[in-house]
């Protein structure tokens, strides 16, 4: 499971895959946050599973945020990826499944009146 976030200087937006329409879990999230005093707001977007955080960047750094919510037991480090890992995930994904449609069509194509048509619903 990948947490998603993505933070500009005093402000970062984490999501939960896990706590997805989760209301509880995500006021869980903000409590531990609220309960150290790091912060200054937090909003839930709970059809998201996401966190949106605002802190003073003069006072901690979101690396200081994310610590502390594994700290707590709220997030694994080693599952975090970045907005730029985000939006690769999501090209390579998209190449992947055009490649396979592009070679289903083509193969269709090529075998279009041929005993082998066939083959070409199967893949």
């Amino acid at each position: 499971m990948k947490y998603y976030m993505h933070n500009v200087p005093g402000r970062l937006r984490i999501r939960f895959p896990e706590l997805k329409y989760n209301e509880e879990g995500l006021n869980r999230v903000v409590g531990c946050l609220n309960k150290h005093g790091i912060i200054n707001t937090a909003t839930i977007t709970a059809n998201t599973g996401g966190v949106l955080v605002t802190y003073n960047p003069a006072a901690v750094d979101h690396n200081d945020i994310l610590e502390l919510l594994a700290m707590e037991g709220m997030i694994d480090l080693s599952y975090i990826i970045s907005n730029d890992a985000y939006v690769e995930d999501m090209v390579h994904r998209a190449g992947k499944f055009l490649n396979k449609t592009a070679a289903s069509l083509f193969l269709d194509i090529a075998l279009q009146g041929t005993p082998l048509s066939l083959l070409t619903v199967f893949i």
